[in-house]
């Protein structure tokens, strides 16, 4: 939804699109936050962000949740892209920096 000028009646649509909330995206959201929260309360030295990530990608994995209608990202292409170095223009660096 775009935004408007008024941060209360960006809340009030928000409000009124919560029917069409996906439950099972929003309970994946919900337990990522838990999880950090209990982390960072229990164990602070465990890094919450990533065992959120990698707990809820493995739950989302075992109960397919892609067939839930939930978004995945999908293939992750292996290896590394191929590097190049970007084309010279043919100007050098000096000649297009001015001090003024």
């Amino acid at each position: 939804m775009p935004r408007s000028e008024h941060f209360i009646h960006d809340i009030w649509v928000v409000l009124q699109q919560l029917g069409d909330t996906h439950l099972p995206t929003l309970l994946m959201g919900v337990a990522a936050f838990a999880i950090m929260w209990g982390l960072r309360k229990y164990v602070p030295k465990l890094p919450g962000v990533l065992v959120a990530v990698v707990l809820t990608t493995l739950v989302s994995w075992a109960i397919g949740f892609e067939g839930m209608g939930g978004k995945v990202v999908g293939a992750i292409p292996a290896g590394l892209r191929a590097s190049r170095c970007p084309a010279s223009t043919g100007a050098s660096p000096s000649s297009s920096w001015r001090v003024r």
